[in-house]
């Protein structure tokens, strides 16, 4: 069993092998797997930047692995390669993360967002791996597709989205 959060704990028990080991400051996300025996942390690791980090959701596929979506203010928050969007846009992203069975790498971490604030709060997987993440923006140049239901911004104070990724 996985679980996802947030701590402001200095002292959040992180294993040996953690994705990050250390407090970054503030808030900071966690992960967490918890052994069928349900005996310790198989795997217990922070997730973030320096700035505000938030885990909302997370899902796991057949194979186990874990996919983790919130929100980040932090410019530095971990990305992998080949990712969807590597780069910070400003405010708070939503962050997307899949963490192999073992816990102990992140197979792929992006961002997601425009200028302004932007949450995740749902996470669903598909049988192929991909991601629906679901969640609300205010920014005017979220990204989306040229079929997408609605393109542009309302104006209001959020809009809510929901995007498919292509999950490795």
């Amino acid at each position: 069993m996985w679980i996802a959060g947030s701590t402001q704990s200095k002292d959040f028990p992180v294993t040996a092998g953690a994705i990050d080991t250390s407090w970054n400051g503030g808030l900071d996300a966690f992960v967490v797997k918890i052994p069928k025996e349900w005996i310790g942390f198989s795997h217990a690791s922070f997730l973030g930047g320096k700035a505000r980090d938030s885990a909302q959701a997370i899902a796991i596929d057949s194979t186990g692995a874990a996919t983790v979506v919130g929100d980040t203010y932090s410019p530095d928050f971990p990305r992998s390669v080949g990712t969807f969007d590597p780069s910070w846009n400003g405010l708070s992203d939503v962050f997307v993360v899949k963490i192999p069975p073992a816990g102990n790498t992140l197979r792929y971490a992006t961002y997601l967002g425009g200028v302004d604030v932007d949450f995740a709060f749902a996470v669903a997987l598909t049988e192929q791996g991909d991601a629906y993440v679901a969640g609300t923006t205010r920014s005017p140049k979220f990204p989306t597709t040229p079929k997408a239901y609605t393109t542009k911004h309302s104006g209001g104070f959020n809009d809510a989205f929901v995007v498919k990724l292509r999950l490795p």
